[in-house]
């Protein structure tokens, strides 16, 4: 993706597997520069790279959110806990999103 892209609220919210309103949040708390146009806002690509390496969630942070759901924790419990949507934890917990990490089968059991 070129740094000099411009994505709207709801590309923005789908490249970081977030909702739109989470989004509006992050430019409301000027954690994420935007321009207003019209009703909604364009955000610089570049921008959002910065906020996605600030917020993803690691290999291990991954491992540990398999360990939890599998241990029959509720998705809203771990997304709170994990400051992402209960729709990421689902995306986790489907193999939809991070299916190539897997918890290690002597932690398993913790």
């Amino acid at each position: 993706m070129s740094e000099d892209e411009l994505l709207g609220t709801a590309d923005a919210a789908k490249r970081l597997g977030v909702s739109a309103r989470r989004v509006r949040q992050y430019i409301d708390d000027g954690r994420l520069p935007a321009r207003r146009v019209g009703r909604g806002y364009v955000l610089r690509a570049a921008d959002l790279d910065d906020l996605e390496r600030q917020h993803r969630l690691t290999e291990d942070q991954v491992r540990e959110i398999k360990r939890r759901l599998a241990a029959g924790e509720p998705q809203a419990g771990i997304a709170r806990d994990y400051d992402v949507t209960r729709g990421a934890i689902a995306a986790i917990d489907s193999g939809q999103n991070w299916g190539h990490v897997t918890i290690d089968e002597k932690c398993s059991d913790i």
